[in-house]
C-alpha cells in the first residue's frame, strides 16, 4: 500500500491455515483497521496475494493465484477458483463459491 509509512501494523495469521510457495500476505494500515487477519484452517494454494486490511475466515480454500485487494472481507468455508481477483471493500460471504478466474467487482452473498 503505498501509503504505508512504517507506523506500526499487524498481520495475524491463526492456526493450522496451509500457505503454499510464493503467497504475498500484506500488513494493515493504520487508515483502516491496522491489521491484516487471517483465521484458522485455511488452505491458501500457491501464488495468492492477500492485500492489507483484508479478512480471511475460517475453512476457506484459495486456489493458485487468487488475488485480493485491499480490505477485502471473507467468511468462512468460501471456496475461490484459481487466477480470479476480488477487488477493493469487497465481502464475500459464508459458503460461496466463487469459479476459475472470476472477476469479482460486487459483494457476493
Amino acid at each position: 500500500d503505498k501509503k504505508y509509512g512504517g507506523e506500526p501494523t499487524t498481520l495475524v495469521i491463526g492456526d493450522r491455515n496451509t500457505i503454499r510457495e510464493f503467497c504475498t500476505l500484506n500488513i494493515g494500515t493504520v487508515q483502516d483497521r491496522g491489521e491484516t487477519r487471517i483465521g484458522d484452517d485455511n488452505w491458501i494454494m500457491a501464488y495468492c496475494h492477500i492485500a492489507h486490511d483484508s479478512v480471511l475466515g475460517n475453512q476457506n480454500t484459495l486456489a493458485n493465484g487468487v488475488t485480493f485487494a485491499g480490505h477485502v472481507t471473507v467468511g468462512d468455508w468460501v471456496t475461490i477458483g484459481g487466477l480470479s481477483g476480488i477487488l477493493q471493500r469487497m465481502r464475500i460471504g459464508d459458503h460461496a463459491m466463487i469459479g476459475f478466474q472470476a472477476h469479482v467487482a460486487n459483494d457476493v452473498p
